[in-house]
């Protein structure tokens, strides 16, 4: 931002989570390096279960193990892994 704020320091919680829900896998994923507290927002299971869902949404077969898998943001990469 212009006046050197963080959109996460002034962004009530819910509107930085609908802000991200708007972002592409790979870029989601990349914004988890910006800072901890960016990481927090973009390893939500929320976020990454909706990628998830579309991902899979139109697969016939999907190994249980990726389901199994502890965080949906792994699921998501282990899928794409199991695509190629």
């Amino acid at each position: 931002m212009a006046d050197g704020l963080d959109p996460h320091d002034v962004l009530p919680n819910l509107c930085m989570n609908y802000i991200l829900s708007l972002v592409d896998p790979p870029t989601l994923a990349r914004c988890t390096l910006v800072s901890k507290a960016w990481r927090a927002h973009t390893e939500s299971e929320a976020l990454w279960e909706a990628h998830c869902q579309t991902l899979w949404k139109d697969k016939a077969y999907m190994s249980p193990a990726i389901n199994e898998l502890k965080s949906r943001r792994a699921a998501y990469a282990a899928s794409l892994a199991d695509a190629t």
